[in-house]
């Protein structure tokens, strides 16, 4: 008979000394939070924002500095769990409700936000990277979407995480530098700019809103990262984990705010100038002050990049929250890991090679993930303030107040999308 996990917190490494650190002593430690922030700046960060700058200017940086915010708070509480927990959240739930009809009820919230969410947020990724190579070279969707799933398949089913984590943080580093440098290129107003951190939703303009969220706060990274940080910082002192861990959260994720805003001010570049925004070549016209006539190969080559990298990750994620919940085991080349994310790498395939728009698919999977996000928040932050597992690094009031906020905010968003959405989906 298996052993029980008992849900206790973890003692970490009480001979290892409290240490001070420099400033290039804690880049050294970086890790997980650029995992998530490789994650992240996926294509749909770089189509959703886009739109965002060509449709509305400068008017939604507000929704991105949110949603930096956002991301530190819960990807911090996340991390904290991990390591003082020594489990990923997923682990923690199935420990804390183990033998009670509680731990099937939240399987089965996970797996519709993860199974569900990450299956659209996957389709989002791949519609991506098909329209990085429709950029480049003249080839049909369906065909484009069997390469790219190839791809990932044959780095997932290879089960070395650590191979795919380099992969992911190198192909992206290209669209950081590039947006970044067109960003200040492009020469923004700095006015308009002042005026778009002021919050306000534009007509029009609140599907794409929540999506700036949900591409920036994404549900299936509060496991992931959990996960990660629970492995990194394995028998550890925790007050020097924490920090390091701290650190590593929050330069990411400022970075990954950078890079959101700066994708939002080079497509205000375009604004009013009557461009739709329908493929990778209509993108590709933001990076032209910067590539010249370069633009759509630079930028079709990005694209492609990113949408590999966050094609990897989405259905690795569900595989590692979903067999966590069940205390199956997490090892890549688990029988049970491997099928969950075939299966969610098969429901991406199928919907970007079914011919949808890309362009629509992309945005509508961030907007999927921006209304699930407050119930993956909400789990998170119960499980935060379990005692038993985490003892004295569960959540203060502090935290919980900066979680709620978190939750409410988006929780009101989700509602107005809806609202606005399901008359237009059902007539």
């Amino acid at each position: 008979m298996e052993n029980k996990v008992v849900n206790t917190p973890n003692v970490g490494n009480p001979n290892e000394p409290d240490k001070k650190y420099s400033f290039l002593e804690l880049l050294r430690t970086i890790g997980p939070g650029a995992v998530v922030c490789a994650t992240i700046i996926g294509p749909g960060t770089v189509t959703t924002c886009t739109l965002a700058g060509v449709n509305f200017e400068y008017a939604l940086i507000w929704a991105a500095i949110f949603a930096t915010i956002a991301a530190i708070i819960l990807q911090m509480i996340s991390s904290r769990l991990g390591i003082a927990s020594g489990r990923s959240l997923g682990e923690v739930i199935y420990d804390t409700y183990d033998g009670t009809w509680l731990r099937y009820l939240f399987a089965v919230i996970i797996f519709v936000c993860l199974g569900f969410g990450n299956s659209a947020f996957q389709s989002g990724n791949m519609a991506g990277a098909v329209l990085g190579i429709k950029a480049v070279v003249d080839i049909s969707t369906p065909v484009a979407a069997l390469i790219i799933a190839a791809i990932a398949f044959a780095l997932l089913w290879t089960g070395k995480t650590q191979m795919i984590e380099k992969i992911m943080t190198v192909l992206v580093f290209v669209m950081v530098i590039l947006f970044v440098i067109t960003a200040v290129v492009v020469k923004p107003d700095f006015g308009r700019m002042a005026a778009g951190l002021i919050p306000r939703i534009p007509s029009g303009a609140i599907l794409v809103t929540i999506g700036v969220i949900g591409t920036t706060v994404i549900p299936h990274l509060l496991f992931l990262h959990s996960s990660l940080t629970s492995k990194k910082w394995a028998n550890r002192n925790i007050h020097n984990a924490l920090i390091e861990s701290n650190f590593d959260t929050i330069f990411s994720m400022v970075l990954c705010g950078l890079i959101t805003i700066c994708v939002i001010i080079t497509g205000a570049s375009m604004f009013g100038s009557g461009v739709t925004i329908a493929n990778g070549l209509d993108m590709a016209k933001q990076l032209e002050p910067l590539a010249g006539s370069w633009a759509r190969y630079v930028f079709g080559i990005g694209l492609f990049a990113a949408g590999i990298t966050s094609s990897l990750s989405a259905p690795m994620s569900a595989a590692y929250a979903l067999c966590s919940v069940m205390r199956w085991s997490t090892d890549m080349k688990d029988k049970k890991f491997r099928i969950i994310w075939i299966i969610v790498l098969l429901a991406g395939t199928l919907v970007t090679a079914s011919g949808y728009s890309p362009v629509t698919v992309i945005l509508s999977a961030q907007a999927f993930n921006g209304i699930m996000l407050p119930i993956s928040a909400i789990i998170l932050m119960i499980m935060a303030n379990n005692k038993q597992a985490l003892g004295e690094y569960s959540n203060n009031r502090k935290w919980n107040i900066l979680g709620v906020l978190v939750i409410l905010v988006t929780i009101v968003l989700g509602i107005r999308t809806l609202y606005n959405v399901l008359p237009t989906l059902f007539g």
